[in-house]
């Protein structure tokens, strides 16, 4: 990634050191079981932005926000209305996005690689105030898509292998675990993930039920990334009660 070495990031030079180290996550725990060309991911990558500004811009807001603050992902399963007590942050992948617009609840950002149902996407557009969005082999025509239709000034563009222009490279797989990764590197103090079951698949957002097999292993795998992420970041992982905690050394739990 190169817009680090602009005066304008200097600011955000840990975000990418600190992301740097867990691409190698994605190699190791995915690419084996997976088998995804590393060439279509890198090739995905080269439809995000030219210039790194507008990047750089957000990811400073977003830091500005996310850095000490207790982050809440709201997952597929969350309850509505939705309870969001001692939540400096909201954040969701896209299929926590119905339980948002269902609690009128507006998110800092959103993660997802836009399988989404269309209604959902264009109120998730208009509901957060940053959407990030995961290039990939698969969703080429998609990003496209979605670059000729709509104004893209709250977009940021992410993924999960090395890039040579400003895609962000965060790591991460799935939805779930990127909108968990990204508070992770801006300096959360703690990362809450509800309404979040890594073993059984769930749907509601696409309109389709998939392939239960090929979701449950992606589950999985997110799972495993979070748990080595947080290792990674010296952080601390712990589950109970149904939801998922990733905390700074020292935090109250």
């Amino acid at each position: 990634m190169l817009g680090c070495q602009t005066p304008f990031c200097g600011s955000l030079r840990k975000f990418w050191e600190r992301a740097e180290k867990l691409i190698g996550i994605y190699y190791r725990l995915v690419e084996p079981v997976m088998e995804y060309p590393r060439h279509r991911e890198g090739i995905a990558a080269l439809i995000g932005p030219p210039t790194c500004y507008g990047e750089c811009a957000a990811l400073e807001e977003l830091e500005s926000e996310i850095r000490e603050s207790t982050v809440c992902i709201v997952g597929p399963l969350a309850g509505e209305p939705l309870n969001i007590e001692g939540c400096d942050v909201i954040a969701a992948p896209e299929g926590g996005l119905q339980a948002l617009i269902n609690s009128g609840v507006k998110p800092l950002y959103i993660t997802g690689d836009l399988d989404v149902e269309l209604k959902y996407l264009t109120m998730g557009l208009r509901l957060a105030k940053f959407y990030a969005i995961h290039v990939h082999g698969d969703n080429m025509e998609r990003v496209s898509w979605l670059l000729s239709t709509v104004n893209t000034e709250n977009i940021i563009f992410t993924s999960q292998v090395h890039t040579v222009n400003c895609t962000l490279s965060i790591g991460g797989f799935t939805d779930g675990d990127r909108a968990a990764i990204l508070a992770m590197l801006l300096g959360a103090s703690q990362v809450k993930l509800a309404g979040f079951n890594f073993e059984k698949p769930t749907f509601k957002h696409k309109g389709a039920t998939l392939n239960d097999k090929d979701k449950t292993l992606k589950l999985k795998l997110a799972r495993e990334i979070l748990i080595e992420a947080s290792k990674t970041l010296s952080l601390t992982m712990e589950e109970a009660s149904g939801e998922l905690k990733i905390l700074k050394p020292g935090v109250a739990k």
